[in-house]
């Protein structure tokens, strides 16, 4: 319960920073926009798919839509700690990068992304933080056009509320040039001994 009390006011904290330093951060660092080059060639994506779990779940069929449109290139995912199963043996994603959200674990995260990627696709809604982690790390980032925050990105498009959010993330997938029709969400590959955990579990 302690741990999980300090989890939450850690959140707390990045979401009160994200709103009170986010926007003015955005315009500031889009000022550099005109200034920065747009790489040729993708060879390394990194896709932000940041907060819940369920959301998270929504983002791998345009993960798959992304390998599929360059299946040479490197497919990173960066996304909070606990997250971290949903990507269990995802043979479409070459590394998950973690991260916790505090401040410090933010600022280590910038700092290992920065200038890293040709391409980074934003599929967080609401976040500021995550269009600045995205800027840092490529001169092209692709991102939902709702918030302010989207003066970063380099293309962008608006989120329908009205549309599943599998099918706002495959939209976003279109927009780096990778899409094919959704029928089902992808299957989670789960470790064999949590498998027996639940199976346990169930049994009693």
């Amino acid at each position: 319960r302690v741990l999980s009390f300090l989890h939450g006011m850690e959140a707390s904290t990045v979401k009160l920073l994200d709103k009170a330093l986010g926007i003015p951060l955005c315009g500031f660092l889009s000022l550099a926009k005109p200034f920065r080059r747009r790489p040729v060639k993708v060879e390394r994506i990194l896709a932000i798919c940041f907060w819940g779990i369920g959301s998270t779940v929504n983002t791998l069929p345009a993960l798959k839509a992304l390998k599929r449109k360059y299946p040479k290139a490197r497919l990173d995912v960066l996304t909070p700690t606990k997250n971290a199963a949903l990507f269990y043996k995802n043979k479409h994603v070459n590394q998950v990068i973690l991260i916790d959200m505090n401040v410090f674990s933010l600022l280590k995260v910038m700092r290992q992304v920065r200038g890293k990627y040709d391409l980074v696709v934003d599929m967080e809604h609401w976040l500021n933080i995550s269009a600045i982690i995205g800027f840092l790390a490529s001169g092209r980032v692709i991102g939902f056009s709702n918030k302010f925050r989207s003066v970063l990105y380099s293309d962008k498009i608006h989120f329908d509320p009205g549309q599943h959010a599998v099918l706002n993330n495959m939209e976003l997938a279109r927009l780096a040039g990778a899409y094919y029709p959704v029928e089902r969400l992808e299957k989670i590959e789960t470790a064999a001994a949590d498998n027996k955990f639940v199976q346990r579990m169930l049994k009693q």
